[in-house]
């Protein structure tokens, strides 16, 4: 399989803009880029900072290598190698981490931490950088996990298309020509570089999800899905308005909701989008919605396939009128990277609203 196959197209499962109404699409912050080059991804965010993921060719989904970058001028790189275990958990995690052709080891067995079957080691400042140089010639970097001093298992993870994605890197910072950049280095100063965008914020009310909330109102539809879930989603906006989700659709691993806003009048459906996304898609379907845990946006996780490392994960809150996006991530390339390190591509600061 190549690697050009392995893109799922999530971008257009998840439609875009923040309600139908044409005043909130002008409060929505410009999301960032999201490019595949051979076996890596990059996406970065409307504050400049990016995240660029190497996978293992063919597929492959058990382990990856990560490089972040905050889009500041003094920011430097953070490479972190992650293994997902596939047998018994190690009680002695560590790793050894080889890049080809070096005659020793970049990192040479380590202690590592080992949280939710992921087995992961940090490299920072001098470290990360000397590591990121000593890929320039290389083809692949070898993960060999080990238990005490068992080694247990070992990921290839493909440098195909990782110089390409670190040169977009440095584009997408404005760095390149300068001392700060990754791959394409100059003379200019880091004084150069135009200061970091200001992070957008969105005066958020706090939700709470309704338990039982009683029949469902006249004008919002019964599920037409047999194998929707009985219960709708109901969450409370304020005193007087509710948001009411009702399934859509049911499929293996996604499960979609159409939202009504029902208060006083008739209810009006709600359409959420994402920014860039075309103005005439359907974007009235959160898949898998969940009111996050501080009350203050509802995210959705549209699964690209079942073992959910491929998608779109995003935020909404609502300031009142309308629902904004606070948060995008994105990963095209279904290869083992769950949710939490998938390259974020819009970041905005959720504020209680009082």
């Amino acid at each position: 399989m190549t690697a050009r196959s392995r893109w799922s197209g999530a971008l257009g499962m998840v439609a875009a803009a923040a309600l139908a109404a044409a005043p909130a699409v002008a409060q929505v912050p410009a999301s960032g880029p999201l490019r595949g080059f051979k076996d890596w991804v990059i996406g970065c965010d409307n504050l400049r900072g990016c995240t660029a993921l190497g996978l293992m060719a063919d597929q492959g989904t058990g382990g990856f290598l990560r490089i972040e970058r905050g889009g500041a001028a003094a920011a430097e790189p953070v490479v972190r190698f992650s293994v997902m275990v596939e047998a018994a958990e190690p009680k002695d995690a560590a790793l050894t981490v080889v890049v080809d052709g070096q005659g020793a080891p970049a990192v040479d067995h380590r202690p590592a931490r080992l949280q939710d079957g992921q087995v992961s080691l940090v490299l920072r400042g001098p470290s990360a950088r000397g590591f990121i140089e000593a890929l320039r010639l290389a083809h692949a970097v070898t993960l060999t996990l080990f238990d005490g001093t068992k080694a247990v298992q070992e990921v290839k993870v493909s440098l195909a298309g990782a110089a390409a994605a670190l040169l977009f890197m440095d584009d997408q910072q404005k760095r390149t020509g300068t001392e700060t950049a990754l791959v394409d280095h100059g003379g200019a100063s880091a004084a150069a570089e135009p200061p970091v965008p200001a992070l957008p914020a969105v005066a958020a009310m706090r939700m709470t999800v309704i338990d039982k909330p009683g029949r469902r109102p006249a004008g919002v539809p019964k599920p037409k899905d047999k194998g929707c879930p009985g219960d709708d989603l109901v969450i409370r906006l304020s005193a007087g308005e509710v948001l009411w989700g009702v399934c859509a659709f049911a499929a293996a691993y996604n499960w979609g909701y159409s939202f009504w806003r029902v208060g006083a009048g008739a209810p009006t459906a709600l359409k959420f989008a994402l920014p860039g996304a075309d103005p005439h898609d359907d974007g009235h379907v959160l898949v898998n919605p969940a009111l996050r845990a501080d009350g203050l946006a509802i995210t959705a996780l549209n699964k690209g396939r079942g073992l959910g490392d491929c998608g779109v994960i995003a935020d909404w809150a609502w300031d009142g009128s309308a629902f904004r996006p606070v948060r995008i991530a994105e990963m095209r390339a279904c290869g083992g990277v769950p949710p939490d390190d998938w390259p974020v591509l819009l970041r905005a600061q959720t504020n209680p609203r009082r």
